[in-house]
């Protein structure tokens, strides 16, 4: 799933609620294709957009790993 399509923001609204009912940490993942980015950068291209969908939540309260 895109991180900027309907389907991610449900999955990710479903996830946070989840965590939130059984009092759970939130982890959010991504997998880069090492071939699409520079060597020397594909975290830096997996972790800034879910650090800026994890940073509401943090805001609301709920434990999120990235």
């Amino acid at each position: 799933m895109r991180l900027d399509g309907h389907h991610s923001h449900s999955a990710l609204t479903w996830a946070a609620e989840r965590a939130r009912a059984i009092v759970a940490d939130l982890k959010l993942v991504s997998v880069v294709d090492p071939k699409a980015h520079a060597p020397e950068s594909p975290d830096a291209h997996a972790i800034a957009p879910l650090e800026s969908l994890a940073r509401p939540l943090r805001d609301e309260g709920l434990s999120v790993t990235v």
